[in-house]
This record gives structure tokens, C-alpha cells and sequence, in this order.
């Protein structure tokens, strides 16, 4: 190391040395505190954790738009693209504005119709009449006391019936007035002005007296009375309008009639609006209904005509206030014209000229996006998050997961549901656009979309990558994404739940070539029925052209993950250094150069690599560890014993010396050891997955290698030296997942029944128990999975498999040396001894 460099570290020391003693270690505590308590693999799992609830919360908080309404008025440019937060209805105001000044225009004027004026009228002038009547008969009354006074007043009398008849002017002197020469007039009460001023008070007429006398000469005639009325009533049977320029301004849509006093309406036609007069087409038919139905009377049709038009006024009058009133009740009856903006629709974008709709929609965008609203929504998304893993992690614990622990397959497993909800929103972006330029139904419905969106990609590449119990998780996780990505979608959240169930099925029991297409499928299939049976349970829903869309759409969910894994699997795979169970059997496959070489250089231990693969692999299954993973792990388990074949039993030609003869037992160890590591070296040149070599690394886990250690003691005892136990143990690690635990017990047990005498079921199960209780107490599977229960189930399955293996076989009648059977005996203690048997 330079002298610039130590400096350099000196320097660096110094400044962390700045700090106060007692920060420093209260710091340091802390971080040493809590992998000691909480574990290495929690705390893992809990910083991964977070890390994903701050993403998936990232990207499934709902972005609000921080619009300044101020700064957007009709005309202006946007400076931004502005899209709907969530579904918005907004009221149509054009469309409402149209529709209610539809309504208004089609609203009739109301006219007032005074029946009560015509009758009045009708009646006065009968009163009129009468008042003439009345008149000259008193006028003649009177006449009469005058003509019974004494002849010799004749003259007086003869003056004053000149008088009264009107002949005699007012000059006149009347014979009896006395010596003056003046004659006496008396007065006669109603003067004829009297009459006719009565007359005209009464019809509210003029009449000039030159006519009224024509109308005194004839008023004992009831001709003329009956003329006056029937003319006066025909001008007014239809009503009489006082401006029909107004009435005739919408011909088309009629008007109302309103009486008043009873207030009774009716509606006139449009068609007989022309038949209704004003007040001069009134007085001209007055003259044509005399010429026609009063012929008799043909002499005083003038004075008729005169008197009828003064008569004749407007019985329908325009009712303004009343018409405006029902104007409006009509425009408040009116519901507004709402319209639907989907999420996510954009409203306008960037550069684009803001007009009077747009001004509206930012409106209503900038008042339903309010703060608290936004915070909410903060903070409700990661605290469900994290409700939803909180509880799947309790699950896991319980139940256990198939993959191993670590960071690196925690890391794998939020990947997986990141990407998932990535893959699902490019998806929704892309089908929104496509959808913008559709204009087709049902093609053009966004919501049908939702159901091909790919939340199934997290099952598949988590049951793919990490196993069938991950995969179950993911598919939970997913559906718990489905309100917060789509909103309230009960039938998405359901579909996504069974298809993951589907998919985990199908792993299970199909798991082997075409496995992606197969998962695939079952997701479109299960997404479709669960679609159209929902809708079978809905009485409300019938089949349309929508329902089958979208569960053409949801069986397109099935496509879509296929696509989306055969393009992510690969680079996972990469990324994460995970194999799939179809690429970990290609490894299994005979073709290998390496099983070639365990087949041809080492046959023994191929063989005996074979049957730990099955005893392994079924014990797996029955436990629901990944059989595959340990099927695969225990071909190449052994691979390190391709550097010295000949120093393990299983190689040994029969009747050969025993190499191990030859070696101290510390040199037996060495060669035994050297097995694990260079099969490690192996392994890691050839790049195989973890899993692989983790099997290699732990299948021996740090045992006793008891037979050379008890032979090391017994050469002690001779010399007096000491024998460390350390030296004599495995200088690996323990199992770490339930795979490699499994393959440990596999691998004694295959090699200790080789020895086993005329094996039965009883024999085989005492083997199995011990070999199994003994890594139990040695401690040696305390770093993995395996419950008691497990290891339970385990021995059974090993039991039931070498019963197969072990069968009996026909003997024989060949003779045999007992150098030949103390030779196999001999043989088989070795091969037990260097297996590390605890037979």
C-alpha cells in the first residue's frame, strides 16, 4: 500500500471518528441489532417489502392533475395534456340548452278568453232596449194626463202635445200661460237626450240622434233588437283577437285558450287559427251576416252595423306573464343531458386551442380533484398493499413457500408483480388509444378491455420461477391489484383468483412440454366462463353483443400472458439466475455430457444418482416441495466423483482391493471431501442454476464422517495422540430448502439399503427411521423447512419407493464360496462407511 493511500484511510478514519461516542454506538447496535433479532431473511423480506409497496404504490395511486383553472380560458393554448383522473359524468349543457329551447318553443301561447265580456255585452244591449221602451212609455204616460185636462185649455193642450211631440219650437207660446202671451211647457220626464244618453251609457256606444230617432221609431220592432244581437254574437262566436299579426306568428303550433273566472283551457289546432278574427274582420262580417240572415230588416242594416262594430271588442288576449310561466315550468321539467368520461380519456393535449367544451371539462376535472382527495388515496393504496402482504406473509410462514430464501428469490417474486402491473398498464394505455380511433360497437368499449389486461403473467412466471405456492401468492396479490388499477371490478377479481388456481393445477399436473401455452390457455378459458356466468347470474344482464365481447376479451387474457412470458421469462431466468422446471429437465436428460460421463467413468455412481432422484422426488411430491428441483439436483449431486472414481465403493469392480486400505483415514477424509468442492467447480464451470449446486454443496451438510473418524480414534489410542472431531466432518452447510434436506436422507438411505440382508417392509422402515432420526438429532436439517410432519411423510414415501426398488428376486441354485460372500460383505462396509451411513 502507497503512502498516499494510507493517508487517504487515516484521514477517513478520522472523520468517522468525528461523530459522539455514544451516537456511534448507539448506531452501530442497532445495525447489528436487528439482524439478530429479526433474522437475516426478514429483514430481507422487510426492506424488499417496502420497496415494493413503494412502487406498486407508485404506479397504482391514481395521478391527479394539479390544474390551474386560471390559467385556462376559451382561446388559450394548453400547456398540457389533461386526461380524466376517474370516470366523471358530466351534465351536457349544449345539449341540455337545446333540448329545453326545443321545449319552450313548443309551449303555446296562452290567450285569455272573456266569454263573460260577449254575454255582458248581449245582456246590456238588451237592457238598452229596454231602456228605450221604458222611456217613451213614460213619455207617453205623461202625454196621456195632458190629453184628460178640460176643452177649454185645447188651446193649451193642443200647444203642449206640440210641445211633447216636439213639433212646436221652444218659441211656441202656449195659450194658457196667462196675459204675458207666454204659454206654460211643461216638463216631461225622460227627454228624449235622456233616453238616448241612457242608451249609449248602457252599450257604451255613440249614436248620433238623427239615429237614434230612426232607432225610437223602430224599437217597438223586435226584428231589429234580435238582428243587432244575433250579428253582434255570430262576429264573436269564434273570439275576437286584437292583433292577429301575433297570433299568426308560429302558425304551426296552435295556442291555449284560457277562460276567465273558470279558468277551463283547451287547446286550438293550428288549422283554425286563421278562422279567428280581429276587430275589423269582425265589423266586416257583421255586414255580411245582416245581408244573409237579416233581409227583413235591409232598411236599418246601417244603423245595425253601426251600432254592432262599436260593439265589438277583443275576446282573446295574449297572456304574457302566464305564458312565460309555463315557458318555464316546461324548461324546469327538463332533465339534463349527462355524458360519461372514462378514466384515463383524454380531455385536451397539449398546444390545442382550449374552446368553451374544453373550458368546461377542466372545470369539473380541477373541482373533483381536490387535495384531501389526493392524499387519501396516498395513503390508502400503500396501507392496503400492505394489509394484502402482511397477510400473505403470514400464510407463507405458515404454509411455507417452494422457493429458496434470500433476497435474491424475494427480489425475483416483486419483480414478477411489478412487471405484471407494468405490462398491465402499457396494455390499458395502448388499448385506450386503439380505442380512440374506433367508432364500432362494442369494439369501441373500453371496459371490455379490462378483461384481457395480463394479471395473470404474475402467476405464470411465479409458478414457472419460483413454484406452485408463489404462484398462488401472486395470483392474491394481483386480484387485491384489480380495485386499485380498474376500480370495483367484482368480476375481475373473482376471474383472477380462479384462473391462478387453474394455472397452479395445471403446473402441477401438466407440468411438462408446451407448459406456457397450456397455462395460457387455462387462464382465457377460466376468465371467459367466469365472465359468462356471472352474467348467467345477473337476471337483470341478458346476452348482447357486449357480453360475448368481453368474454372474447377475456379469453384474449390467455394470449396476451402467453406473448408477455415468452418475452419476460428468458430475461428473469437471466437476471435472476432461475431455472424453470422444463430447462432443469433438459439437464436430466441422458444427452448430457456430464450424466455421459457419470455413465461411462463413474457407472456406480450414476446408477446410485438415479435412485436418490426418484427416492427424492417422490418424497418431494408428497410434501409439496419441488420434485422436479430435487429429481434434477440428485443426478448431478455426485458429479465431484468423476476426479477419483475409484475411491467410492459404488466404482469398485468386485473382488478389487479397497483403495482406502492404502490411506490414513485423514487422507480417506480428504478424498471424500474433495468430492463435494470439485463437483462444486464443476457445477459453477458448466453454469448450472443454484439449485444445483446448492444440492452438491449441502447434500452432506457438515456430518460426522463416522467410519474414518472411529478408525482415526482407534490409531490414537495406540500412539496416544488426539483426534479432533472438526477434521472428520464435512466442511460444507447445512441444507437450506426442504429439496436439498430431502436429498441429504435420500442419498444415506439408497446407499445403506445396497447392505440391507433379504429386505422387507419392517427391515426397510427400521433403516429409513434411524438414517432419518439420526440428521434430526445431528442437527443437521435445522436450517430448512422440514417439519416433523414432513419428515413423517417423507419416510413413508421412502418406504413405499424401495419397496419397489428392493423387490425380491427367484434365486438362484449357484453355488457360492464364502470368500465370495465375505468379500461382498466387506465390500458393502465400505461402501456404507464412505457414504457416511449410520446403519
Amino acid at each position: 500500500m502507497s503512502k498516499e493511500s494510507r493517508q487517504r484511510r487515516k484521514l477517513q478514519g478520522k472523520g468517522r471518528d468525528t461523530e459522539p461516542p455514544d451516537r456511534q454506538r448507539s448506531w452501530r447496535a442497532l445495525v447489528s441489532w436487528l439482524p439478530l433479532a429479526l433474522g437475516r431473511t426478514r429483514v430481507y423480506r422487510t426492506v424488499i417489502s417496502c420497496l415494493a409497496i413503494f412502487l406498486l404504490s407508485v404506479l397504482l395511486v391514481p395521478k391527479r392533475h394539479a390544474i390551474n383553472t386560471e390559467l385556462y380560458h376559451v382561446g388559450d393554448v394548453a400547456r398540457q395534456d389533461i386526461w380524466a383522473p376517474n370516470e366523471i359524468t358530466i351534465e351536457d349543457q349544449e345539449t341540455t340548452e337545446a333540448k329545453r329551447k326545443a321545449v319552450a318553443e313548443g309551449v303555446q301561447p296562452i290567450y285569455d278568453y272573456d266569454e263573460r265580456a260577449v254575454t255582458g255585452t248581449m245582456n246590456n244591449a238588451k237592457a238598452a232596449f229596454a231602456a228605450i221602451r221604458v222611456g217613451l212609455d213614460k213619455r207617453n204616460e205623461q202625454l196621456r194626463v195632458l190629453e184628460q185636462q178640460p176643452t177649454a185649455q185645447q188651446g193649451a193642450t193642443e200647444a203642449r202635445r206640440q210641445v211633447a211631440t216636439g213639433n212646436a219650437s221652444t218659441g211656441t207660446l202656449d195659450p194658457l200661460a196667462g196675459s204675458e202671451g207666454r204659454s206654460a211647457r211643461p216638463e216631461i220626464k225622460p227627454t228624449m237626450d235622456d233616453i238616448r244618453k241612457e242608451f249609449e251609457t248602457i252599450l257604451h256606444v255613440d249614436v248620433p240622434p238623427k239615429e237614434f230617432d230612426v232607432l225610437v221609431a223602430t224599437a217597438q220592432d223586435p226584428s231589429i233588437e234580435r238582428c243587432l244581437s244575433q250579428a253582434f254574437e255570430d262576429a264573436c262566436k269564434d273570439g275576437v283577437v286584437g292583433d292577429k299579426t301575433t297570433l299568426l306568428d308560429d302558425p304551426e303550433k296552435g295556442i291555449t285558450i284560457k277562460e276567465v273566472g273558470s279558468g277551463i283551457t283547451k287547446m286550438l289546432a293550428p288549422n283554425v287559427l286563421g278562422r279567428i278574427p280581429d276587430s275589423l274582420e269582425a265589423k266586416a262580417g257583421v255586414a255580411r251576416f245582416l245581408k244573409t240572415r237579416c233581409a227583413e230588416t235591409a232598411e236599418y242594416h246601417p244603423l245595425i252595423t253601426s251600432i254592432v262594430s262599436q260593439l265589438i271588442k277583443p275576446t282573446l288576449t295574449f297572456n304574457k306573464s302566464e305564458t312565460e310561466k309555463t315557458k318555464q315550468e316546461a324548461i324546469d321539467a327538463v332533465e339534463p343531458v349527462y355524458y360519461k368520461i372514462k378514466k384515463g380519456q383524454i380531455i385536451i393535449r397539449a398546444r390545442e386551442v382550449v374552446t368553451p367544451r374544453h373550458k368546461q371539462l377542466i372545470d369539473v376535472i380541477a373541482k373533483s380533484v381536490k387535495p384531501h382527495k389526493q392524499a387519501y388515496s396516498a395513503i390508502g393504496t400503500p396501507l392496503f398493499l400492505a394489509l394484502v402482504i402482511l397477510l400473505i406473509y403470514l400464510s407463507a410462514h405458515r404454509f411455507g413457500f417452494d422457493s429458496r430464501p434470500g433476497w435474491k428469490n424475494e427480489s425475483l417474486f416483486w419483480s414478477i408483480i411489478v412487471l405484471t402491473l407494468l405490462f398491465s398498464k402499457a396494455f390499458l394505455w395502448g388499448v385506450r388509444s386503439l380505442v380512440e380511433t374506433i367508432e364500432r360497437f362494442p369494439f369501441n368499449q373500453l371496459e371490455s378491455y379490462y378483461y384481457a389486461a395480463p394479471l395473470g403473467l404474475s402467476t405464470v412466471l411465479a409458478t414457472l420461477l419460483l413454484g406452485k405456492r408463489s404462484g398462488l401468492a401472486a395470483a392474491l396479490l394481483a386480484s387485491a391489484m384489480v380495485p386499485l388499477l380498474f376500480g370495483a371490478w367484482p368480476v375481475i377479481i373473482l376471474a383472477t383468483i380462479l384462473s391462478g388456481i387453474a394455472v397452479v393445477f395445471i403446473a402441477e399436473r401438466y407440468g411438462t412440454g408446451a407448459i406456457v401455452f397450456k397455462m395460457g390457455l387455462a387462464i382465457g378459458t377460466v376468465m371467459a366462463l367466469s365472465v359468462l356466468s356471472m352474467q348467467l347470474l345477473d337476471p337483470e344482464v341478458k346476452f348482447t353483443d357486449t357480453g360475448y365481447f368481453n368474454a372474447i376479451c377475456a379469453f384474449g387474457q390467455g394470449v396476451v400472458v402467453i406473448a408477455a412470458t415468452g418475452i419476460l421469462l428468458p430475461i428473469l431466468e437471466l437476471v435472476f439466475g432461475v431455472w424453470t422446471k422444463s430447462k432443469l429437465l433438459d439437464l436430466a436428460s441422458t444427452d448430457r455430457p456430464l450424466i455421459k460421463r457419470l455413465m461411462i467413468e463413474a457407472g456406480g455412481t450414476h446408477n446410485h444418482s438415479l435412485r436418490v432422484g426418484e427416492l427424492a422426488r417422490s418424497a418431494c411430491e408428497a410434501i409439496g416441495a419441488n420434485g422436479v428441483v430435487a429429481l434434477v439436483s440428485a443426478y448431478y449431486h455426485d458429479i465431484g466423483k468423476l476426479k477419483r472414481p475409484g475411491y467410492f465403493i459404488e466404482n469398485t469392480p468386485i473382488g478389487s482391493d479397497n483403495p482406502h486400505d492404502r490411506l490414513t483415514p485423514a487422507m480417506s477424509v480428504r478424498v471424500l471431501v474433495e468430492h463435494v468442492t470439485y463437483g462444486l467447480d464443476l457445477a459453477r464451470k458448466k453454469k448450472f442454476p443454484p439449485v444445483i449446486l446448492d444440492a452438491i454443496e449441502q447434500h452432506h451438510g457438515v456430518s460426522l464422517i463416522r467410519p474414518f473418524y472411529h478408525k482415526a480414534v482407534e490409531a490414537a489410542k495406540r500412539t496416544g495422540e488426539m483426534v479432533e472431531e472438526s477434521e472428520f466432518r464435512y466442511p460444507g452447510v447445512k441444507p437450506k430448502t426442504r429439496e436439498t434436506g430431502i436429498i441429504m436422507i435420500a442419498d444415506s438411505i439408497e446407499a445403506a439399503s445396497r447392505v440391507l440382508a433379504n429386505p422387507t417392509k419392517d427391515k426397510i422402515s427400521k433403516m429409513v427411521d434411524r438414517i432419518a432420526s439420526f440428521y434430526v438429532e445431528d442437527g443437521q436439517l435445522d436450517d430448512c423447512n422440514l417439519t416433523l410432519r414432513d419428515i413423517q411423510k417423507c419416510k413413508e414415501s421412502f418406504v413405499l419407493v424401495l419397496q419397489g426398488m428392493l423387490h425380491s428376486r427367484i434365486e438362484y441354485p449357484e453355488d457360492q464360496t464364502a470368500a465370495d460372500m465375505n468379500a461382498a460383505a466387506s465390500a458393502s462396509d465400505v461402501h456404507r462407511n464412505e457414504r457416511g451411513s449410520q446403519t
